[in-house]
């Protein structure tokens, strides 16, 4: 009786109806932390996330100081018991909060439970972050506008997964109605089932057709499904949220990047020769200055291939092998022309990486105004100059990497078939020289300008990668897995699908 009492109190708070109410209600029912600095941190972080909820708009919520004293009070400690509670209270959505500390950093993780139908306590959305090490120095302010960041975005994936029961009623002329605020459209139509036995069984209900709902609420029938008040169909929330994560991205970028503009890009465009001549030396000192030791790796591992060929054609340069009286292959004279474009523009991406990648993270992490990056001119220009120069600027290594493979393999083949072979007669005392094939110049000089083309395209459609660590939104998931068979073991991926 007392706890059936401590509900009825918290449902009065919340202001809410039946599971049905034309908001649903929510509740942030614990979080877990294992310090007194974890705990002031899940603190700021639960209150970030109920300033997302109110603003959302779709939700009544229960009190969180309350519902927590009330939990601790009775000993409902326990997933089992905070959803049970969470029925009983008519709450429709439920949050689960965790923050750790540890050497790789500080973890945020989120976990949504949907409460009634469709989910029945089942999880429906799992948001975890984790933010680089360091990060648990940074100062109130900046934890404060991360743990922001972080709820705003947790909010609106929970209400792009989540749906909400819309009970259908009568309309007092004969017909069926809905309060409905989203969509006009058609819908699922689901009938409620009684459970045959206790409070906590599981209610089996069923789909029994689909019905059309107008923009006033009005219901109407399509066949098969026969519709009847305490039907229901399923309806989103609508789309605040995103909206207020977009917003919110856009106040980032105005806070993190000091008014980038045509001025970065021609200052780019200046110093774009001295940054690709010199990138074999500065972009590994640079990685290492910036501790970036992943960064090194992968320069060291891509740039390799192409700074042989650009140190063979830089050693053996064709007007010295012509002044020795020898032949020059058409792959030597490709190999000097490829080394001049690394020197002149070819090596820029790489320059850049190593040293945009620490602004940006910086900028991720509220560490001032940034200079230098930000603005979308610039990377326009070096993706249209090099390969990936773009995708590197706004902190995308991994599509940096394959345009700048692609981009160079194309310059090169093209470059291979407009070099000429110089062939010494020793008759004449003279060269003959001769061009590679035609068409097949045309054919990549036409992959490449398709290539540019694709690729400028695709970094305007790229926002700068300033999130505040790495976000994994659980949907699906993969998971190496060893099976027993007569021989032993079989190792095999097992897959799965959160819905």
């Amino acid at each position: 009786m007392r706890f059936s009492a401590v509900f009825a109190a918290l449902l009065s708070l919340a202001s809410a109806g039946p599971a049905f109410a034309e908001k649903p209600i929510v509740a942030v029912a614990a979080f877990q932390a294992k310090s007194p600095r974890e705990y002031q941190l899940a603190e700021a972080f639960a209150g970030s996330l109920e300033g997302a909820l109110r603003s959302s708009g779709a939700f009544d919520q229960i009190d969180r100081a309350l519902l927590a004293d009330q939990l601790a009070r009775f000993g409902c400690d326990t997933e089992s018991c905070r959803l049970g509670f969470a029925r009983s209270a008519g709450v429709s959505l439920l949050l689960g909060l965790r923050l750790e500390e540890h050497a790789g950093g500080l973890g945020f993780e989120v976990r949504a439970y949907g409460v009634d139908a469709p989910y029945f306590g089942k999880m429906l959305y799992r948001y975890s972050a984790g933010l680089p090490r360091g990060a648990e120095a940074l100062g109130p302010r900046e934890l404060g506008l991360i743990s922001e960041e972080h709820a705003i975005r947790a909010v609106a994936g929970v209400l792009s997964e989540f749906r909400v029961p819309v009970l259908l009623s009568d309309d007092g002329g004969g017909g069926l109605a809905v309060r409905f605020k989203g969509k006009a459209g058609e819908y699922e139509l689901f009938r409620p089932k009684t459970p045959e036995s206790s409070e906590y069984s599981i209610r089996a209900d069923e789909a029994v057709g689909k019905v059309r709902i107008d923009s006033d609420g009005r219901v109407k029938a399509l066949a098969p499904a026969k519709p009847r008040a305490g039907d229901y169909v399923l309806a989103d929330l609508g789309d605040g949220a995103a909206r207020a994560a977009r917003l919110h991205r856009s106040r980032k970028e105005e806070m993190v990047f000091a008014d980038p503009g045509y001025s970065d890009a021609v200052l780019a465009a200046l110093f774009c020769v001295p940054a690709s001549a010199s990138m074999p030396l500065m972009a590994p000192l640079g990685h290492y200055r910036y501790g970036d030791f992943e960064g090194l790796s992968l320069w060291a591992a891509n740039a390799a291939p192409w700074l042989y060929l650009e140190a063979d054609g830089l050693l053996r340069r064709p007007a010295v092998i012509r002044r020795e009286k020898r032949d020059v292959p058409r792959d030597t004279s490709a190999r000097y022309n490829f080394a001049l474009y690394m020197l002149c523009a070819g090596g820029a991406p790489l320059f850049v990486d190593a040293f945009a990648h620490r602004y940006l993270g910086d900028a991720a992490l509220y560490r001032g105004a940034q200079p230098v990056v930000g603005g979308e001119p610039t990377a326009v220009f070096l993706s249209a100059i090099s390969g990936g120069g773009g995708h590197f600027y706004k902190g995308y290594r991994l599509w940096g990497y394959l345009y700048f493979h692609l981009n160079n393999a194309l310059v090169y083949s093209a470059l291979r078939e407009y070099s000429y072979s110089w062939r010494y007669d020793e008759a004449a005392d003279s060269y003959r020289r001769s061009r590679g094939d035609r068409g097949r110049l045309r054919l990549y000089l036409g992959a490449l300008g398709a290539l540019k083309i694709v690729e400028v395209a695709h970094v305007l459609l790229l926002g700068h990668s300033i999130s505040a660590g790495r976000v994994s939104e659980e949907r699906f998931s993969v998971a190496p897995e060893l099976l027993p068979d007569e021989a032993g073991f079989t190792p095999a991926l097992r897959m799965s699908y959160r819905f």
